[in-house]
């Protein structure tokens, strides 16, 4: 039988079963995980204002955010095309 949707969705939903949604949510943590290493790098660049270390830190947080090849403005070009996904 179908679930009907939309519908209240709950922790054992079956939604949550699909292999794609658990893959992402496991590359979610790991990626959670490498920026939380790199923040005292940045904040340590912030305040000695080592400018080409921030560079490749933010390079860094917007391969892991965003991907690879993937600018902040092509992101945003995206969502301003698309809306958020």
């Amino acid at each position: 039988s179908t679930l009907p949707i939309p519908r209240r969705i709950i922790v054992g939903d079956p939604v949550f079963q699909s292999v794609q949604l658990r893959k992402g949510l496991k590359q979610r943590r790991e990626d959670e995980g490498r920026l939380r290493v790199l923040q005292s790098d940045i904040q340590h660049a912030q305040r000695t204002n080592d400018k080409t270390k921030l560079r490749n830190l933010f390079e860094k947080v917007t391969k892991i955010a965003y991907g690879e090849g993937v600018t902040p403005q092509m992101r945003e070009d995206f969502v301003v095309r698309y809306g958020c996904t």
